[in-house]
C-alpha cells in the first residue's frame, strides 16, 4: 500500500476521481480482511499444532502400553503351553 502521507499520492487519487476514491477504498478493505484472515488461519494453526502434538504423546504412550502387554501375553501364552505339555505328559 503507499505511503499515505505523501501529498502525491492523494493528488493522484483525487485525480482518479470517486471511481478512484472508491477503488483505492476497496483495495484498503481486501487488503485489511486478508491480513485478519491470514492471523485467523495461523492461530488455528497453532491450536492445531498443540493437538497434534498431545495426539502423538497419546500414540506413543499406547505404543509403549501395546509392546507392554504383547510382551505378557507372549510369556502367559509360553507358560499354558508349557503347563498343558506337562499334564499331558504327567508332570506335575
Amino acid at each position: 500500500m503507499p505511503d499515505v502521507a505523501v501529498p502525491d499520492f492523494w493528488q493522484f487519487l483525487a485525480s482518479m476521481g470517486v471511481g478512484g476514491i472508491l477503488a483505492a477504498y476497496a483495495f484498503y478493505i481486501n487488503n485489511k480482511n486478508q491480513k485478519d484472515h491470514t492471523e485467523v488461519i495461523q492461530g488455528y494453526h497453532k491450536v492445531e499444532t498443540g493437538r497434534t502434538e498431545m495426539l502423538l504423546t497419546v500414540v506413543k504412550d499406547n505404543t509403549v502400553a501395546t509392546t507392554k502387554n504383547n510382551v505378557v501375553l507372549d510369556a502367559l501364552h509360553r507358560r499354558l503351553d508349557r503347563e498343558e505339555l506337562d499334564r499331558k505328559n504327567g508332570v506335575s
